[in-house]
């Protein structure tokens, strides 16, 4: 739940920055949620690395992954978040807790 925690309170801060764009035609609870994903993957994707280095150094998955493969990990990581931080306004109740953290 810590991890989560961090990733709440990280989404709320890329909310909070995508939200004083002024000319910005993507909602702000995209922007960050799109940002969520890709944080989200990459340290995944560093870990699957570490992890396929050390069992497997002469012979690694990563290189023969496909795009398609790589779009199909970023929706499978997609379904969960969007439950934890968009699903029936949850962004709303995210902003709502961190707001006495952040200046006006």
């Amino acid at each position: 739940m810590l991890l989560l925690d961090a990733y709440t309170y990280l989404f709320y801060r890329m909310y909070r920055f995508a939200s004083r764009w002024k000319h910005d035609v993507t909602p702000p609870h995209l922007t960050a949620f799109l940002g969520i994903i890709a944080i989200a993957w990459c340290n995944i994707f560093l870990l699957l690395v570490i992890v396929d280095t050390i069992l497997a150094p002469g012979h690694s998955v990563i290189p023969h992954l496909s795009k398609l493969h790589i779009y199909l990990s970023f929706a499978v990581l997609a379904v969960p978040l969007y439950f934890a931080f968009l699903h029936r306004g949850r962004y709303q109740h995210i902003s709502a807790r961190y707001e006495s953290e952040s200046p006006q």
